[in-house]
């Protein structure tokens, strides 16, 4: 029985390392290397947890930026007077 126990955590641990291979080749083409490494600098982020953010919300990190939400109701023309407001929540954003 152990040793069928020990056979099937083998096969899960293969199949896990396969399939973190194939996820960091995808994440390849979908996020720079400066891009990760940036995000690896959060303290208690590593790649496990880019890789899992990235599966769930994209690569469109733009929607997370402080005043996003202004732009996204300028976009709506439900907002107005926001764009300076965004201007300067964004300054030094590294360019976004």
């Amino acid at each position: 029985m152990l040793g069928k126990l020990l056979s099937h955590l083998n096969y899960l641990e293969s199949q896990t390392y396969q399939l973190s291979t194939r996820i960091s080749h995808r994440l390849d083409e979908l996020l720079a290397i400066e891009e990760r490494e940036r995000l690896d600098r959060i303290p208690a982020v590593n790649r496990l947890t880019i890789e899992n953010v990235v599966a769930e919300i994209g690569t469109d990190m733009g929607i997370w930026l402080p005043g996003a939400a202004c732009v996204r109701g300028m976009r709506n023309r439900r907002a107005s007077g926001c764009a300076a407001a965004f201007a300067k929540a964004t300054a030094g954003y590294g360019g976004r």
